[in-house]
Protein backbone atom coordinates (compact mmCIF):
# COMPACT_ATOMS: atom_id res chain seq x y z
CA UNK A 1 0.00 0.00 0.00
CA UNK A 2 2.87 2.38 0.78
CA UNK A 3 4.19 1.92 -2.75
CA UNK A 4 0.81 3.07 -4.08
CA UNK A 5 1.01 6.22 -1.94
CA UNK A 6 4.47 6.98 -3.33
CA UNK A 7 3.27 6.43 -6.91
CA UNK A 8 0.32 8.73 -6.32
CA UNK A 9 2.50 11.39 -4.68
CA UNK A 10 5.14 11.49 -7.44
CA UNK A 11 3.18 13.59 -9.97
CA UNK A 12 2.28 16.13 -7.29
CA UNK A 13 5.92 16.75 -6.39
CA UNK A 14 6.28 18.63 -9.67
CA UNK A 15 3.37 20.97 -8.96
CA UNK A 16 4.41 24.48 -7.97
CA UNK A 17 3.19 25.80 -4.65
CA UNK A 18 1.42 28.96 -5.74
CA UNK A 19 -1.76 28.26 -3.81
CA UNK A 20 -2.49 29.22 -0.23
CA UNK A 21 -1.50 26.76 2.46
CA UNK A 22 -5.06 25.48 2.89
CA UNK A 23 -5.49 22.13 4.59
CA UNK A 24 -8.84 20.35 4.39
CA UNK A 25 -9.78 17.46 6.67
CA UNK A 26 -13.05 15.85 7.75
CA UNK A 27 -14.13 15.80 11.38
CA UNK A 28 -13.78 12.44 13.16
CA UNK A 29 -17.13 11.10 11.94
CA UNK A 30 -17.07 12.98 8.62
CA UNK A 31 -20.04 15.19 9.43
CA UNK A 32 -18.18 18.30 8.21
CA UNK A 33 -15.02 19.11 6.31
CA UNK A 34 -12.88 21.81 7.88
CA UNK A 35 -10.62 24.11 5.84
CA UNK A 36 -7.69 25.53 7.78
CA UNK A 37 -4.99 28.02 6.83
CA UNK A 38 -2.77 30.61 8.45
CA UNK A 39 -2.04 34.16 7.42
CA UNK A 40 0.74 34.70 6.73
CA UNK A 41 1.20 31.32 5.05
CA UNK A 42 4.66 31.09 6.64
CA UNK A 43 4.26 32.52 10.16
CA UNK A 44 7.28 33.75 12.11
CA UNK A 45 7.97 33.64 15.85
CA UNK A 46 7.05 36.62 18.04
CA UNK A 47 4.16 37.56 15.76
CA UNK A 48 0.41 37.25 15.67
CA UNK A 49 -0.92 34.97 12.95
CA UNK A 50 -4.48 34.63 11.79
CA UNK A 51 -5.99 31.16 11.71
CA UNK A 52 -8.67 31.01 9.03
CA UNK A 53 -11.25 28.26 9.51
CA UNK A 54 -14.15 27.39 7.21
CA UNK A 55 -16.71 24.75 8.14
CA UNK A 56 -17.81 23.03 4.93
CA UNK A 57 -20.87 20.84 4.39
CA UNK A 58 -19.40 17.52 3.23
CA UNK A 59 -22.40 16.72 1.01
CA UNK A 60 -22.87 20.03 -0.82
CA UNK A 61 -19.23 21.25 -0.58
CA UNK A 62 -20.37 24.70 0.59
CA UNK A 63 -19.75 26.72 3.74
CA UNK A 64 -22.04 25.39 6.47
CA UNK A 65 -23.87 28.13 8.36
CA UNK A 66 -24.42 28.20 12.13
CA UNK A 67 -21.66 26.14 13.69
CA UNK A 68 -20.85 25.77 17.41
CA UNK A 69 -17.14 25.13 17.92
CA UNK A 70 -14.11 25.26 20.22
CA UNK A 71 -10.46 25.82 19.26
CA UNK A 72 -7.22 24.94 21.05
CA UNK A 73 -3.70 25.63 19.82
CA UNK A 74 -0.96 23.51 21.34
CA UNK A 75 2.82 23.50 21.12
CA UNK A 76 4.71 20.56 22.55
CA UNK A 77 1.49 19.37 24.21
CA UNK A 78 0.88 22.64 26.08
CA UNK A 79 -2.13 24.84 25.35
CA UNK A 80 -1.01 28.28 24.16
CA UNK A 81 -4.47 29.46 23.04
CA UNK A 82 -8.00 28.31 23.76
CA UNK A 83 -11.48 29.64 23.11
CA UNK A 84 -14.95 28.22 23.55
CA UNK A 85 -14.40 26.90 27.08
CA UNK A 86 -16.62 26.00 28.77
CA UNK A 87 -19.32 27.14 26.32
CA UNK A 88 -18.71 26.68 22.57
CA UNK A 89 -18.55 29.71 20.31
CA UNK A 90 -21.12 30.18 17.54
CA UNK A 91 -20.39 31.37 14.02
CA UNK A 92 -23.43 32.22 11.93
CA UNK A 93 -21.37 32.59 8.73
CA UNK A 94 -19.56 29.25 9.02
CA UNK A 95 -16.18 30.98 8.74
CA UNK A 96 -13.90 32.43 11.39
CA UNK A 97 -10.57 34.22 11.57
CA UNK A 98 -8.81 33.91 14.92
CA UNK A 99 -5.66 35.85 15.85
CA UNK A 100 -3.11 33.82 17.80
CA UNK A 101 0.22 35.04 19.17
CA UNK A 102 3.06 32.61 18.49
CA UNK A 103 6.28 33.20 20.41
CA UNK A 104 8.53 30.28 19.53
CA UNK A 105 9.38 28.56 16.29
CA UNK A 106 8.26 24.96 15.93
CA UNK A 107 5.33 22.77 15.02
CA UNK A 108 1.98 23.83 16.44
CA UNK A 109 -1.29 21.92 16.47
CA UNK A 110 -4.73 23.50 16.10
CA UNK A 111 -7.49 21.28 17.50
CA UNK A 112 -11.01 22.18 16.41
CA UNK A 113 -14.11 20.64 17.97
CA UNK A 114 -17.58 20.98 16.44
CA UNK A 115 -20.54 20.48 18.78
CA UNK A 116 -23.50 22.00 16.93
CA UNK A 117 -24.83 22.55 13.41
CA UNK A 118 -27.81 24.78 12.52
CA UNK A 119 -28.66 25.32 16.21
CA UNK A 120 -28.80 21.55 16.85
CA UNK A 121 -26.30 19.93 19.19
CA UNK A 122 -24.27 17.00 17.84
CA UNK A 123 -21.88 14.70 19.67
CA UNK A 124 -18.56 16.58 19.62
CA UNK A 125 -16.34 15.79 16.62
CA UNK A 126 -12.71 16.89 16.44
CA UNK A 127 -10.19 17.54 13.72
CA UNK A 128 -6.64 18.79 14.13
CA UNK A 129 -4.13 20.56 11.91
CA UNK A 130 -0.38 20.98 12.25
CA UNK A 131 1.32 24.19 11.14
CA UNK A 132 4.91 25.37 11.28
CA UNK A 133 6.13 28.66 12.74
CA UNK A 134 9.58 29.73 11.58
CA UNK A 135 12.16 27.35 10.18
CA UNK A 136 12.19 24.01 11.95
CA UNK A 137 15.55 22.26 12.12
CA UNK A 138 15.77 18.49 12.23
CA UNK A 139 18.08 16.70 14.62
CA UNK A 140 19.75 14.56 11.96
CA UNK A 141 17.21 11.77 12.42
CA UNK A 142 15.11 12.91 9.45
CA UNK A 143 12.05 15.03 9.03
CA UNK A 144 8.92 14.34 11.01
CA UNK A 145 5.93 14.11 8.68
CA UNK A 146 2.80 15.58 10.30
CA UNK A 147 0.05 13.04 11.07
CA UNK A 148 -2.45 14.85 8.86
CA UNK A 149 -0.26 14.06 5.81
CA UNK A 150 -0.60 10.34 6.42
CA UNK A 151 -4.33 10.72 7.04
CA UNK A 152 -4.79 12.77 3.86
CA UNK A 153 -2.95 10.15 1.79
CA UNK A 154 -5.07 7.35 3.23
CA UNK A 155 -8.36 9.24 2.81
CA UNK A 156 -7.43 10.25 -0.73
CA UNK A 157 -6.58 6.64 -1.65
CA UNK A 158 -10.02 5.63 -0.32
CA UNK A 159 -11.79 8.40 -2.26
CA UNK A 160 -12.85 10.21 0.93
CA UNK A 161 -11.25 13.53 -0.03
CA UNK A 162 -10.96 15.19 -3.44
CA UNK A 163 -7.85 15.48 -5.59
CA UNK A 164 -7.72 19.24 -4.97
CA UNK A 165 -7.81 18.73 -1.18
CA UNK A 166 -4.98 16.20 -1.46
CA UNK A 167 -2.95 18.55 -3.68
CA UNK A 168 -3.42 21.35 -1.12
CA UNK A 169 -1.69 19.15 1.45
CA UNK A 170 1.20 18.44 -0.92
CA UNK A 171 1.51 22.15 -1.68
CA UNK A 172 1.69 22.86 2.07
CA UNK A 173 4.56 20.34 2.37
CA UNK A 174 6.41 22.11 -0.44
CA UNK A 175 5.73 25.59 0.96
CA UNK A 176 7.00 24.56 4.40
CA UNK A 177 10.16 22.93 3.08
CA UNK A 178 9.27 19.36 3.99
CA UNK A 179 9.32 18.39 0.30
CA UNK A 180 11.98 20.00 -1.88
CA UNK A 181 11.09 20.61 -5.54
Amino acid sequence: MKILYVLFLSPFLLISAFAENVQVLPTEKGTLNVEFSTEPAEPHPNNTLKMKINFVNSVFDRIQLHIDYKVKVLKDGEIIFQNGEPIPIHTSSGSVTIPVEVVEKGIYNAEIEVSGILFSPIPPEKVSFDFVVGTVQTNGKGISVPDWVRSNAEWWSQGLISDSDFVSGIQWLITNGIIKV
